[in-house]
């Protein structure tokens, strides 16, 4: 939707843009990190690299992304407007800062 004028409609697509991107990361992170212990209690019948790693992966993203998504509404719904959107401000610095290294670093590899 279009923002409103005090930018709450802004501020739900910020956190929903917020909590999926924090639960995809760590998702992956428990995915894959997983995937090694499931092919070895699985008596390596299956093959890591081909079905256990991408299943595992997959898997992951996917329940990040819904425990984020459900961790960032219990958030919202404890938490008053002016922390919501320190939490969004916040992300922004991260992000230019995380960007800015990124830039860095291609230029350095670069030159």
């Amino acid at each position: 939707g279009e923002p409103s004028s005090d930018g709450t409609s802004l501020l739900g697509w910020e956190l929903l843009d917020l909590s999926l991107k924090k639960g995809m990361q760590g998702g992956a992170v428990v995915g894959l990190g997983s995937a090694p212990i499931v092919w070895l209690v699985s008596g390596r019948r299956f093959a890591l690299y081909h079905e256990v790693l991408p299943r595992a992966g997959c898997a992951g993203i996917a329940g990040g992304c819904f425990l984020g998504l459900a961790a960032m509404l219990m958030t919202a719904a404890t938490s008053d407007l002016r922390d919501l959107h320190a939490c969004v401000a916040q992300r922004r610095e991260f992000d230019a800062e995380r960007l800015d290294r990124w830039a860095s670093g291609g230029a350095a590899i670069g030159a």
